[in-house]
């Protein structure tokens, strides 16, 4: 976990570098992207240092290859900072990577398909409100409905709920 900090406190402070000091400031980018930080929980490095994960616009010219320009695929990121083993998530035994989200299907199933890197008002980051009255509180059901009911299978939550 250590080592794992340091890089991330090394890459972080590389592609911090990659712009004029000046230039970069967290409050530029929430000029427009101040809704990736308006929920309860938020992310620290989402706060602190956007170029920790995004490529920034003045090095748009040079786009990544990953979606929102990214640096590196989202897995990839998180694992920077966090231990996120098949042995090692809470939920022993689930996936972190797999071709397809179950609720998603255009996307790939990695760490975001469960957790918001920027913000949520749940804990842990959690995408969606598995708390409401459709969920009882239980995680697991808003992909595995059918493991813990037999009603019809509510509408999928929205990607970007609040």
């Amino acid at each position: 976990m250590k080592t794992n900090i340091l890089l991330a406190v090394l890459f972080g402070g590389l592609f911090t570098l990659r712009i004029n000091a000046e230039e970069y400031r967290p409050e530029f980018c929430f000029e427009c992207h101040e809704n990736n930080i308006s929920r309860a929980v938020v992310h620290p490095p989402a706060k602190e240092l956007c170029t920790f994960c995004h490529v920034p616009h003045a090095d748009f010219d040079s786009p990544t290859a990953v979606d929102h320009n990214l640096i590196t695929q989202p897995n990839e990121l998180c694992l920077m900072c966090h231990d996120v083993s098949e042995v090692n998530h809470p939920a022993v035994g689930h996936p972190t990577s797999l071709d397809t989200d179950p609720l998603y299907p255009n996307r790939p199933f990695n760490c975001i398909s469960c957790h918001n890197p920027h913000s949520s008002n749940m804990n842990k980051l959690f995408r969606y409100n598995y708390k409401t009255p459709v969920y009882k509180g239980r995680l697991c059901t808003v992909c595995h409905w059918k493991n813990f009911s037999s009603s019809p299978v509510p509408p999928t939550p929205p990607w970007d709920a609040p």
